[in-house]
């Protein structure tokens, strides 16, 4: 099964006319250098570095950094790039502007001789840091007190 990583994921969304989020993919700190004096939404904006490699739990293993400035970005892709993760090495680092939003969704197309199948997730990432109520109930015996646990909607500590 052939996968088709983020940045040209972006590219065939934006070709269709779908917004996506300013982004290049690079293969150095040099290179993100060279681009960001060249871009002005790299100096205005926040960025997301992140590896551009076939990884699940990127964010887990540290290879997902959020709310960078140019230097931020830079200095993330210095320590991204050559970085061993089992038997893949971090040859890539794609950085884009960071968009605030509400929901984030992936999108996975399988296709086979017999048709295709669509997969379309609600991504949740802070959720694992949602602990205590559901609602007005409390997870641990669904009682309307929390127990001294942060409620949904908490941030981490």
């Amino acid at each position: 099964m052939a996968k088709v990583l983020e940045g040209p994921g972006m590219g065939l969304m934006k070709k269709w006319g779908i917004h996506v989020p300013h982004y290049a993919v690079v293969t150095s700190a040099d290179e993100l250098s060279k681009l960001g004096h060249a871009n002005d939404w790299m100096k205005q904006s926040k960025l997301v570095a992140k590896a551009h490699e076939a990884l699940g739990s990127r964010f887990k293993l540290g290879l997902v950094k959020v709310g960078l400035d140019l230097n931020g970005a830079i200095a993330a892709t210095k320590d991204m790039i050559g970085r061993q993760v089992g038997s893949i090495t971090v040859l890539q680092v794609i950085v884009s502007e960071m968009i605030a939003h509400k929901e984030e969704y992936y999108c996975a197309v399988k296709s086979t001789r017999k048709g295709s199948e669509i997969l379309v997730a609600r991504l949740a990432y802070a959720e694992r840091w949602r602990v205590g109520r559901i609602g007005n109930r409390c997870r641990r015996c669904r009682c309307r007190r929390s127990h001294g646990r942060p409620t949904l909607g908490s941030p981490p500590s």
